[in-house]
């Protein structure tokens, strides 16, 4: 979902302000810009607290090798290129329930079902 940007009024603002989640921009420089005047988040979000399990297939960490492969792989950081999985990735970071989210958008996108496959392909080779 891309919106004008908040300094330099260009149409094409990819970037969501990470601290107050509203303001778009649209380059380093007008964040930077736009982070001197920055309040953060106006609206208190309430979330609930969850204690998770460690043993949780769900919160399982990734070594720092499998990290390393990930970033290198070239299908991916072409997939993660494309503004629709971005905001399917976005949509779901920013969801009260991610896990739910996650589900159900992994049955409605074709395309982020095809990018967790090749995130499984490349962590499937390390192991």
């Amino acid at each position: 979902m891309r919106g004008e940007c908040v300094e330099c009024k260009q149409s094409d603002a990819g970037y969501c302000c990470p601290a107050c989640t509203e303001a778009r921009y649209c380059s380093v420089a007008c964040y930077k810009k736009h982070k001197t005047s920055c309040q953060g988040k106006t609206v208190v979000e309430e979330k609930t607290q969850v204690w998770v399990d460690p043993q949780d297939r769900w919160t399982k960490r990734l070594s720092d090798e499998q990290k390393a492969k990930l970033w290198k792989s070239t299908d991916l950081r072409v997939a993660l290129a494309n503004p629709e999985l971005q905001d399917i990735i976005r949509s779901i970071d920013s969801s009260m329930d991610p896990r739910r989210a996650l589900e159900e958008s992994l049955l409605s996108h074709p395309k982020l079902s095809l990018f967790v496959s090749e995130v499984l392909e490349v962590l499937e080779a390390i192991e």
